[in-house]
């Protein structure tokens, strides 16, 4: 018989924590923004305003989000905790290695797939977000049109974050995403592909310096 696992049924509130904490990890909410107000949480997910309730309590316990009161109140998302990510990374060395040579594979290809089938709109939008660092990388999946790649590289960016949170931002990694995207707009595939590759030879250098002090 083939090894079946058994089915883990987790509580709506805690898969509604979770996909929040991934928006979060993701940038997609900034530190210090707000999420939206509890009475449209429920509607996007489509649960009642008490299983919200419940999921933000989860995020104030693991310290991802305060709740102030007040007019000007709500639950904000906290800075990250420079402790907490290096303990996190110490933690998980072995995971955050997989995800680097993970990435050496999927992120080259996937610069190139954008440069072949970039719209305008794509192209702008990594304009943008050329000193964001995560954000770029999401919109250089997204202008792959592939929602495989997408999955992969949020995943693996997911894995990677900890130790990316306790690397410092530089001049020479903002260069390094307009040179992709400089390859992208003209739609030079061999060179968005090359580009990234050594981007992500260099970021991988930083990584793993970090992983060897920790």
């Amino acid at each position: 018989m083939p090894p079946f696992d058994a089915i883990c049924s987790r509580p709506v509130h805690e898969l509604v924590a979770a996909r929040i904490r991934r928006h979060i990890a993701l940038g997609r909410i900034e530190p210090g923004a707000a999420l939206p107000p509890e009475r449209e949480l429920a509607r996007l997910f489509g649960v009642g305003r008490a299983t919200v309730q419940q999921a933000v309590a989860l995020l104030e316990a693991d310290r991802l989000i305060e709740t102030r009161r007040g007019r000007a109140g709500g639950s904000f998302v906290r800075r990250a905790d420079t402790d907490a990510a290096t303990a996190e990374v110490r933690a998980r060395k072995a995971d955050i290695e997989a995800a680097l040579d993970f990435r050496l594979v999927i992120e080259p290809r996937a610069a190139a797939l954008a440069a072949r089938h970039r719209r305008r709109e794509d192209l702008a939008e990594l304009r943008r977000l050329v000193d964001r660092d995560t954000a770029f990388h999401l919109a250089l999946a997204a202008a792959t049109g592939n929602a495989y790649l997408v999955d992969a590289v949020e995943n693996t960016r997911l894995s990677m974050l900890p130790a990316l949170r306790l690397l410092s931002a530089s001049k020479a990694h903002d260069a390094d995403h307009a040179g992709i995207v400089d390859a992208v707009a003209r739609r030079d595939a061999a060179a968005a592909e090359e580009r990234m590759r050594r981007h992500a030879e260099r970021t991988a250098r930083a990584v793993r310096g970090i992983l060897r002090t920790v």
